[in-house]
């Protein structure tokens, strides 16, 4: 027989937190939860990329700068949990690749597993997206 697994107090709080904050009664609203948990860290984890492409923050005031940002482009990827909409951000020069999410990518169900568990293990965004940046590079 398979012991059992104990939880971590970090993980447990973690995991109370995620039910509070979301209100989760069902399974339904679990996957919900996880969906947009997903879908919001990989939306953060491409204006982090472009921050770092362009060298500045977000509404940040430079002399010189010689890209800007230029909004965002629509885009639906497929997951194991269904589709997604994602805003990828752009620059003027045309020059962003995003890593996490490629351009002409349309199917992410192989890194969804592995972020969804780097958030269980209490990983922040900046961490998962090292990690992620380590993988596809």
């Amino acid at each position: 027989m398979a012991k059992k697994a104990k939880i971590s107090d970090e993980r447990r709080n973690l995991i109370k937190e995620f039910i509070a904050s979301n209100e989760l009664k069902t399974t339904e609203d679990v996957e919900n939860a996880l969906r947009n948990l997903f879908k919001d860290t990989l939306q953060e984890m491409l204006n982090a990329e472009l921050t770092e492409h362009l060298g500045y923050e977000k509404n940040e005031y430079t002399d010189g700068k010689e890209n800007y940002r230029n909004g965002y482009s629509n885009k639906i990827v497929h997951s194991s949990q269904g589709d997604i909409n994602l805003n990828v951000p752009r620059d003027r020069n045309g020059s962003f690749d995003p890593i996490v999410v490629e351009k002409d990518q349309k199917d992410i169900s192989n890194i969804e597993h592995k972020i969804i568990r780097m958030y269980a293990r209490g990983m922040s965004n900046k961490d998962i997206y090292d990690q992620i940046e380590e993988i596809y590079s």
